[in-house]
């Protein structure tokens, strides 16, 4: 808007309309897209959304909405990445401008597991992680996970060598060989007694001329061998041959592991000072007894 007036004090007002062409802008004026950072770098396996933040602006628009498009590329592991993401901003004038941002992603988060407990378990049993405790509720974000243990045995010094330990080392490990151990100990008890193997221990009759009363075999699940031991209780009457006569005797015999475990087993001995003192019952008894004990050492 202009206005004029001559020597005689008469104005005149006017307006002057100028227009511009935007085609004639200078191309260094396309929008400007500022970054925070051309790389970023994410731990783990970080939603790549949540980066930096982008602007851009331009001469004929000051607050653009910039948009972006990623490549991405396979990394040195599964849960390694690298981005490419390409930022865009065009303004209201048309005019649009690209900045290219990496972002590196690299997995290294060790995987999360809830570790079996330490436990103590019979001699003899199994070792498999199916009765001893196994990994449960295997986690990771970013990739696969393989999982072993190792175990390493412990033995007491002495004889019960059955108690032992084992001290067992877990371990989880991803794609990107990130891992997590943890220890399990695992103890071996011998609390079992062992068992008569002889068929038919029972009551048993026998003449003061001919005492011979055979040792009973037992044996153990873990022990390697077993210790058989009697205690009569009227021992002269099989020891000392001129005070045997016809009474009756109870033996107990006790079998003994390498760790002291014991099972007892009672025996009553019919004792006759000559062989026509058994009764017909007695001796069918006693025939029995030692065909019994001549099939267990044969099978």
């Amino acid at each position: 808007i202009y206005n004029a007036q001559d020597e005689c004090g008469n104005n005149v007002t006017g307006m002057l309309l100028l227009l511009y062409e935007t085609s004639n802008i200078d191309e260094s004026q396309n929008p400007i897209i500022t970054l925070e950072a051309d790389a970023y770098y994410l731990s783990g396996c970080d939603n790549p959304n949540h980066t930096n933040t982008v602007y851009a602006s331009s001469v004929c628009d000051p607050d653009i909405t910039p948009l972006y498009k990623d490549e991405i590329l396979p990394g040195s592991c599964s849960g390694n990445r690298i981005i490419k993401r390409t930022w865009s901003a065009t303004d209201n004038c048309g005019r649009s401008s690209t900045a290219l941002q990496t972002i590196y992603m690299n997995d290294n988060e060790a995987p999360e597991a809830i570790f079996p407990p330490s436990t103590t378990i019979e001699c003899g049993s199994s070792m498999s992680p199916l009765y001893t405790g196994n990994i449960t509720n295997i986690f990771d974000l970013c990739s696969n996970t393989t999982y072993n243990y190792t175990d390493t045995t412990t033995t007491p010094s002495g004889s019960c060598l059955q108690n032992s330990q084992i001290i067992r080392l877990w371990t989880i490990v991803d794609s990107c060989n990130n891992s997590r151990n943890a220890t399990q100990t695992i103890t071996i008890r011998d609390t079992k007694a062992p068992t008569f193997t002889t068929p038919n221990l029972a009551d048993i009759s026998v003449s003061c001329n001919s005492i011979d009363i055979p040792t009973p075999q037992a044996q153990d699940t873990c022990s390697t061998s077993v210790t058989v031991t009697f205690v009569d209780d009227q021992p002269y009457l099989l020891t000392d041959a001129s005070a045997c006569k016809k009474a009756t005797v109870q033996r107990t015999w006790k079998a003994v592991d390498d760790c002291g475990n014991v099972v007892s087993v009672l025996q009553t001995i019919d004792l006759r000072k000559k062989d026509n003192d058994f009764s017909s019952a007695s001796k069918v008894i006693q025939v029995l007894y030692f065909v019994g004990l001549l099939l267990s050492l044969l099978i």
